[in-house]
């Protein structure tokens, strides 16, 4: 044996040698695998439960080296089927691990528990896989219930998933699966989770109770959650975030706690709509720059918030909602921006609409009923335009509340009413508002009509306003234009202006009220004119402290007192007016100086037809026509006015006498009555009580015994 040949047969003996341990190592190493997953050795399919070891499978070779000699062949026709089995996952592993397989595969009527606690851990876990449909089955106490990742076409359906410690079911990064039918509860976390899915995934009549959160979504591609029962989860109902394309409809979502329905995170072109929402502290709630949504045909009851949004949540669409029984908003917006809502039914809420640092906000064909704060609350916001509203109250504050809100508007067709709500409208600090096509009624002396304080550029029209305490109520705010806005029958004056200036009111019809009709204190600048003012129980127009005004083309009579009263008033023109039938003077002039009274009609007034008295002067009175006054035409007590070529006509004698008797005519007619009817009623109560009537033959003692004896 040479040399050479020995060092042969030692380097053959030591690659068999090596090739032997790494052969008995890798053979340990199989052995330890084999015992973590523990290999199912028999691969028949029993008829009934049975206690089996975990199953994990890699790859299409071990699916059908599992499935050998069974008959199937993994076909959409002749899938493979793991069925009626019970696996105790003894805390570690998963129960069952499909892995990297497209067979059709079926897992029905398995019972799988007690998984280990690592996150890939779970009961059944189905991973990179196609074609597997799990139906029937029980998967209780593990980490989590069923997962789903980077798979596709895949069903679970009437699978009972509960009592694990994470989400019930969960479905990652796959595409074209659908979860039906399933009852998961009572998990720590969420019952369903679609967590950054690749599309057409179909979560559907399932049951989801008990969680945390009852169904949650993340992602970006499209998603179907449907006819879900969502109940008494401690979080949410429905979580949504970072999502696109998300269709959720007709879920029944009832008595979750906090939320719901939450959208949260740049969520956009998501439709929720037709679902049932209760008993949670926000029905929906849509925050973080959500846009783009359409939210609609919901019922949402017994929340505290129905609609709640917040937080940069743009252009979305939130239409024909109804929302009953909110203890705080039935809809809420802050910091949001170009904001439909129309067609959305409210009733029994604190607050109808709230709105705050959002602008661009349309609200339109809405109606609200019974709410006890306000119907709209506008706060810090900009162009809010609510129109064609319908609406009523058993008791409210506030019908419009706005403060620090500028270019609002509200347009109204004036087929609603105000009763029961204490202020129609409230205007505060805020500037560029409208309100226009509203009727105004009340039936409490406490309730205001319009209310505008701090304000400016405003404009009131065609509004009907009646039976409140003010029509109009305006102070201490700037440029305000007031037209055909009728005021009529109010318990004090029609419209009370304040501390304001350049003013305007015109059109107007103000009648009846128990004040004044129109009333100014401390108004510059201001307008009145073609306006009818009549049948007021205090005066037409009565200024105080009121100087530039001009006042035309006003049809004033038949008040209570005078027509135009005018006190500590300067620089004012009246032209134009017809001013008459008033129970005193047509005009009166008070320590007002200055006026220039020019071309009026004042005729047929009780009393004078202009009356200056007490520190007036320089006055210029003159081409007025002033006929048929009770007094005289003009009465000036300081004589230190000019009067110029005014007509002047006093009334006749006659009628004057006869104008003077009006109050002849009621007290006569009570005479005649009272002749005609007093001895028919004296024989009528003498028949009732048989009095005989006293004898005229009878001396005057017995008729004072007479009297006396019938006295007794």
């Amino acid at each position: 044996m040479n040399k050479t040949y020995k060092i042969f047969i030692f380097l053959l003996f030591t690659f068999i040698f090596c090739n032997f341990e790494l052969f008995l190592y890798q053979n340990k190493i199989n052995q330890n695998i084999q015992q973590d997953f523990q290999y199912e050795n028999t691969y028949s399919v029993s008829n009934s439960a049975t206690t089996t070891s975990k199953i994990f499978i890699r790859g299409n070779n071990e699916l059908d080296l599992f499935f050998a000699g069974d008959g199937t062949d993994g076909s959409p026709s002749n899938p493979h089927i793991i069925e009626n089995r019970i696996i105790n996952a003894s805390g570690f592993g998963s129960g069952i691990r499909i892995q990297q397989t497209d067979r059709s595969l079926i897992i029905r009527n398995v019972t799988v528990f007690n998984s280990g606690s690592l996150s890939y851990e779970g009961g059944i876990y189905i991973l990179e896989s196609e074609n597997v449909t799990v139906i029937n089955s029980t998967v209780y106490n593990n980490n989590w219930g069923i997962k789903l990742r980077t798979s596709s076409n895949s069903f679970l359906i009437n699978n009972s998933v509960f009592n694990n410690n994470g989400t019930g079911i969960n479905i990652e990064y796959s595409q074209n699966c659908t979860i039906i039918g399933n009852s998961v509860f009572n998990n720590t976390e969420e019952g369903i989770q679609d967590f950054f899915t690749n599309g057409d995934i179909n979560i559907i009549s399932n049951n989801c109770y008990e969680n945390s959160e009852g169904i949650s979504i993340y992602g970006r591609e499209s998603s179907r959650i449907e006819n879900n029962i969502i109940f008494n989860n401690s979080a949410y109902g429905i979580f949504i975030s970072v999502s696109e394309k998300k269709f959720v409809f007709n879920n029944s979502i009832q008595n979750n706690t906090d939320y719901g329905l939450y959208i949260q995170f740049d969520s956009m072109n998501n439709s929720i709509s037709r679902n049932n929402i209760s008993g949670s502290d926000y029905g929906i709630h849509i925050t973080n720059h959500v846009k783009n949504n359409i939210i609609s045909e919901n019922i949402l009851s017994n929340n505290k918030n129905g609609i709640y949004q917040t937080d940069n949540s743009d252009n979305n669409d939130i239409s024909d909602n109804i929302i009953i029984n909110s203890t705080k908003s039935a809809v809420y917006l802050e910091s949001s921006d170009n904001i439909n809502y129309s067609r959305n039914h409210i009733v029994n809420a604190t607050y109808g609409f709230f709105l705050n640092n959002s602008n661009f906000v349309e609200i339109a064909n809405n109606s609200i009923f019974n709410t006890q704060q306000s119907l709209y609350n506008i706060e810090e916001s900009e162009f809010v335009q609510i129109s064609s509203s319908n609406f009523s109250s058993l008791y409210s504050n506030y019908g419009f509340f706005v403060n620090n809100s500028d270019f609002f508007s509200a347009i109204g067709d004036k087929s609603h009413s105000f009763e029961n709500i204490m202020i129609s409208f409230q205007i505060e600090n805020s500037d560029h508002f409208k309100i226009s096509g509203y009727n105004i009624s009340g039936n409490h002396e406490e309730n205001y009509g319009i209310n505008i304080l701090y304000s400016e550029h405003g404009e009131i029209s065609s509004n009907s306003i009646s039976n409140r305490s003010y029509g109009i109520y305006l102070s201490n705010s700037t440029t305000i234009n007031i037209s055909s806005s009728d005021v009529i029958n109010n318990y004090l004056s029609g419209y009370y202006l304040k501390s304001s200036q350049d003013i305007i009111i015109s059109n107007s019809k103000i009648n009846f009220n128990k004040n004044s009709g129109i009333e100014l204190e401390e108004i510059t600048d201001f307008t009145l004119s073609n306006n009818s003012i009549q049948s007021n129980l205090y005066s037409g127009m009565h200024l105080k402290q009121s100087n530039n005004g001009s006042i035309y083309d006003n049809n004033i009579s038949k008040n209570n007192r005078y027509g135009i009263e005018i006190e500590n008033s300067n620089l004012n023109s009246i032209t134009d007016n017809t001013i008459s039938f008033n129970l005193l003077s047509g005009i009166l002039l008070i320590k007002s100086n200055n006026n220039s009274i020019f071309s009026n009609i004042i005729s047929q007034n009780n009393e004078h037809g202009i009356r200056i008295q007490y520190l007036s002067s320089s006055n210029e009175i003159y081409k007025n026509t002033l006929t048929h006054n009770i007094i005289s035409c003009i009465q000036d007590s300081d004589n230190e006015n000019l009067i110029n070529d005014n007509q002047c006509e006093d009334i006749p004698k006659i009628t004057f006498f006869f104008r003077n008797l009006y109050w002849i005519i009621p007290l006569f007619s009570v005479v005649i009555v009272s002749a005609f009817f007093t001895p028919k009623l004296i024989k009528f109560i003498q028949k009732k009580k048989k009095i005989k009537p006293l004898s005229s033959k009878k001396k005057p003692e017995d008729w004072r015994k007479t009297l006396k004896s019938r006295r007794k």
